[in-house]
């Protein structure tokens, strides 16, 4: 694969304990672009507002503070990082997954603790090779921690779009 993935401790004092009340929030709260309109972060600029404002209702909700992870995969992963970089939402983790930019240059401008921010890219997902929006979360350089996200079927001889919809499939990394 090709690198190595530090996975940090489990804090107690971070991560909520085996058996502890978890809830799951699928958001899909913004106009995602059309394959025309996807060249553009507009709709991942006015998208990130509403996630951000979203994820603080779910904050004030609450009469403990739980513990957030906000998941993007391909343009929602754009999406997540520009809400990340602009504004102080209190989420704990953010996931990239697929991702043609997060919207920064570092995992470090994302407002999220140092060591926090993951990743994960299939060897033969073109989306993963853009660079589109901002640096390329997978590479070293940019400070998250990369995980495998491969999956068994992929296309194991080119890039291939189909691979770019199979990370959330079972029986893949």
């Amino acid at each position: 694969s090709g690198f190595s993935a530090k996975i940090p401790a489990v804090d107690p004092n971070v991560y909520p304990a085996p058996g502890t009340a978890t809830a799951t929030v699928a958001w899909i709260g913004y106009d995602a672009p059309r394959l025309g309109d996807v060249a553009g972060d507009g709709a991942a600029e006015a998208g990130a507002d509403l996630l951000a404002g979203d994820v603080l209702a779910v904050q004030a909700a609450r009469d403990v503070m739980p513990h957030l992870t906000v998941v993007g995969h391909s343009y929602g992963s754009t999406t997540a990082g520009t809400a990340l970089r602009d504004h102080a939402t209190g989420t704990d983790d953010a996931v990239l997954v697929g991702s043609p930019g997060p919207n920064v240059a570092t995992a470090r401008e994302l407002q999220v603790p140092d060591g926090h921010v993951f990743v994960g890219a299939s060897s033969r997902d073109p989306v993963s090779y853009l660079d589109r929006f901002g640096a390329d979360p997978t590479h070293a350089d940019f400070g998250a921690i990369r995980f495998q996200a491969e999956d068994p079927s992929r296309n194991r001889f080119m890039l291939d779009f189909a691979d770019h919809s199979k990370y959330f499939e079972p029986k893949t990394e």
